[in-house]
């Protein structure tokens, strides 16, 4: 039934609450004031055209690392592309008849598993050596067993590359070392009568923490949905903070909490906030309303090395009607001192993916001359989190992703 449809995560459906009501909030929080903003998404606009790809020296090394992403721009449905660091040139790496719908790329050696008509696959770093790991395909869909249990959705790698986590009926974990699959966590499911399934909680994996000692999830509910940590030392999975944590999230760099930022309002809230991983207690930074009653909105943070905050952040007198146009900003630990703006432009991301030196952000922006759709694809952009020219990578994708 498609009624299972409603409880999607809202970590995918954030911005489409804007109805709801508005939370509020006693906090102080040091505020930008809009009147600093001297440009706007139309000098985004501008700043996407001054580099070309074909200028880009193949000793450039515009990137830190490789970059993936999904695209179709070959016409034969969303495939996993990359372009190495040196940001010349992009290579497709998969050719699926029915297209690549989620994936994830090892930081250690570069494999990439991806999720194709729910079968999952594993491919050598090269794109070759196509091996199917779990084969989910011919299953019935549209129906509540086939979402609540078999599935196939979300993928993560451990940073030393020999386990991958993935979901179906709850968390998995399959183990390249010795080979095999552990069904670690399974969904909570409430089966009230013949064809109708309830979620309880429903598992699926995020990404694992730096030191790969805890997992971050989704966990969902019937109609709505919030974030987790799976420790495979216990076998447990415990449920962050006391409400709903959305959209943006970051582990810091020693592992011992997790930034997560949202750009969104309305069934969710916006804002920013720190989670100490050892507790699941969550600490709220920046509030969805100021004192003066102003909305804030965070977005696409990242921890740096000596614990500064990088993100995206705007301060409006108004609900929004819309995405908001936010500021590349950078803060103290806490996520208001000593806040500064980075560059001059208002952002309507889609996607952001920054360095974990926080000295640029890959990200992908709305395409003018382009309708609206799902999934939100738009031209990549290298911007430096500086005044730097911001450098187009000349293709359209989403789904950003670092390699090795």
């Amino acid at each position: 039934m498609l009624r299972v449809k409603r409880f999607l995560f809202l970590l995918a459906i954030g911005a489409a609450a804007l109805a709801c009501s508005l939370p509020s909030s006693n906090v102080p929080e040091n505020v930008i004031n809009p009147e600093m903003v001297s440009t706007g998404v139309a000098a985004t606009q501008t700043a996407m055209a001054p580099e070309s790809p074909d200028a880009i020296p193949e000793d450039a090394n515009l990137l830190p690392r490789s970059l993936y992403f999904l695209s179709e721009a070959e016409g034969d449905g969303f495939q996993v592309w990359m372009i190495a660091a040196s940001g010349s040139g992009a290579a497709k790496l998969t050719s699926e008849p029915d297209g690549v719908d989620e994936y994830a790329v090892s930081g250690a050696d570069g494999r990439i598993a991806y999720i194709t008509n729910n079968q999952l696959v594993v491919l050598n770093p090269d794109g070759v050596g196509r091996t199917v790991l779990v084969d989910g395909s011919g299953l019935i869909e549209e129906s509540d067993a086939y979402y609540f249990t078999q599935q196939i959705r979300g993928l993560s790698w451990s940073p030393d590359g020999s386990l991958l986590s993935y979901g179906q009926d709850g968390l998995h974990i399959y183990n390249f070392v010795t080979s095999t699959d552990s069904h670690v966590i399974p969904n909570d499911l409430d089966y009230r009568a013949e064809d109708m399934v309830f979620p309880n909680r429903l598992y699926t994996p995020l990404e694992w923490s730096p030191d790969g000692s805890l997992m971050l999830v989704n966990i969902g509910f019937n109609e709505a949905g919030t974030l987790g940590i799976y420790n495979p030392s216990t076998g447990e999975v415990s449920q962050l903070g006391s409400k709903i944590l959305c959209c943006h999230e970051t582990w810091s760099p020693d592992s011992r909490s997790i930034v997560i930022a949202s750009p969104f309002i309305g069934m969710i809230e916006s804002g920013l906030w720190r989670v100490d991983t050892s507790t699941g207690a969550a600490s709220e930074l920046i509030p969805t309303t100021s004192l003066d009653d102003t909305l804030n909105f965070a977005g696409w943070p990242v921890v740096l090395p000596g614990g500064e905050l990088r993100y995206f952040y705007s301060n409006t007198p108004e609900f929004p009607s819309g995405d908001v146009p936010l500021l590349m900003v950078q803060s103290a630990s806490d996520g208001v001192t000593d806040r500064t703006i980075l560059r001059p432009e208002e952002w309507l991301n889609f996607e952001a993916l920054w360095a974990a030196d926080g000295s640029l952000a890959v990200t992908v922006q709305p395409d003018p001359a382009t309708e609206a759709s799902w999934p939100r694809i738009g031209p990549i952009l290298v911007v430096p989190a500086t005044e730097g020219p911001v450098v187009p990578l000349g293709v359209d994708g989403y789904a950003l992703r670092w390699g090795p």
